[in-house]
């Protein structure tokens, strides 16, 4: 994406790319504009957002396209990808951010823009997978990034709509990486922030559970709470598992609108959330196995006929994903030490809701409850 041009070397052809047209051997002159549409906003942007002598096209960034729409095409071209090593995919599209950052002055970190930050948690993975949510990267991001999760994001838009509610943080402000020690302050290097980092949210918690269909395997959430009735359809960060499914879900509004003047009903987003503590119990269930299959595998096996080279493979394997567990754990540990007011407080993120036509009878409902401070780890 950051390279001023490309060669492709097919079986029949060459094809070439630039920041100004993709073209081929039978087609010099350029590809037809239905064969590279797609690419035709990232070639563009890619092209201004490399020029040296850039000062003059910043006045006029948003009238020939959108940075947005390029930001959200780059960070789902650099999901898809099979990447060696997941832990490392914030530092790899440092690079598109910074060129983004500079021409959109804004606060970065974990993947997201500190303007409009309430709109952005609510990115979605396009196809939700088994084990999304590894535990290298539960150890290294918080919940509430797409950088948790291995699979292909959606981001969504920024300030796309006037809102009659987001959520603030504690003090009623809006959301911010300001709110952190380590600001996402504009330099070379890349924002780092701790992966203990928690975003202080005040907002509306619904209790429910989550009901997954034996057809289809999609998630609806199901609040429990009297004088509710409604179901949110859930696209999950990935495929739940069953140990999961049996704790107390929680349904956060993160933003709402009217769908218009004369309608009553309302459209937003909404995270669905599961307790920190319950997920620290499930993750020690699972570093103790762990444990026990290390041991395991680190036994001489005279009925096996493994070769040495892939035992040895199997158990650098184990101990990563033991140390990430416990890794997990520490930092849970570390932020409830640091603040005590988190207990039964602390909520991960699992999914996403994108609500239409909700009836403001239950919006009512939603907004009758008292406000929570929680912290979204």
């Amino acid at each position: 994406m950051l390279s001023p041009r490309i060669i492709h070397f097919t079986r029949s052809q060459v094809f070439w790319d630039c920041s100004t047209v993709s073209a081929c051997e039978t087609l010099p002159d350029g590809l037809p504009f239905p064969l590279s549409a797609i690419a035709t906003t990232d070639r563009r942007w890619r092209g201004r957002l490399q020029r040296k002598n850039s000062e003059q096209d910043r006045s006029n960034l948003a009238v020939e396209d959108s940075l947005e729409k390029f930001w959200k095409s780059a960070v789902l071209n650099y999901t898809s990808c099979d990447l060696t090593n997941q832990a490392d995919k914030t530092f790899a599209i440092w690079s598109v951010a910074k060129l983004v950052r500079d021409n959109l002055p804004d606060q970065y970190g974990c993947g997201l823009w500190s303007v409009a930050l309430h709109e952005q948690l609510a990115w979605q993975v396009k196809v939700a997978k088994h084990g999304a949510r590894m535990d290298v990267l539960q150890s290294g991001f918080p919940s509430w990034s797409w950088a948790s999760v291995n699979a292909p994001i959606l981001v969504q838009d920024r300030i796309v709509a006037k809102r009659c509610y987001t959520v603030k943080n504690h003090k009623g402000a809006a959301l911010s990486f300001s709110d952190f020690k380590d600001k996402a302050l504009i330099s070379d290097m890349q924002p780092q922030f701790a992966a203990s980092d928690s975003l202080a949210v005040r907002g509306y918690l619904i209790c429910g559970r989550l009901e997954r269909s034996a057809r289809d395997k999609t998630h609806t959430f199901q609040s429990v709470e009297a004088g509710s009735s409604q179901k949110y359809e859930v696209i999950t960060d990935e495929k739940l598992p069953e140990a999961l499914l049996s704790s107390c879900f929680y349904l956060m509004p993160l933003v709402a609108r009217k769908t218009s003047d004369s309608e009553i009903a309302y459209t937003g987003s909404a995270l669905v959330l599961t307790a920190t503590d319950d997920y620290r119990q499930l993750t020690h269930m699972r570093l103790t196995k762990q444990l026990l299959n290390l041991v395991s595998s680190s036994q001489p096996h005279p009925d096996k006929d493994t070769p040495h080279a892939d035992r040895k493979s199997e158990l650098q394997m184990l101990r990563r994903s033991v140390d990430a567990l416990n890794a997990c754990l520490h930092k849970i540990a570390k932020q409830d030490r640091e603040l005590p007011l988190r207990e039964g407080n602390a909520f991960r993120r699992v999914g996403v809701v994108q609500f239409h036509d909700l009836p403001a009878k239950e919006w009512a409902c939603i907004r009758a409850k008292e406000e929570r401070l929680i912290w979204l780890d």
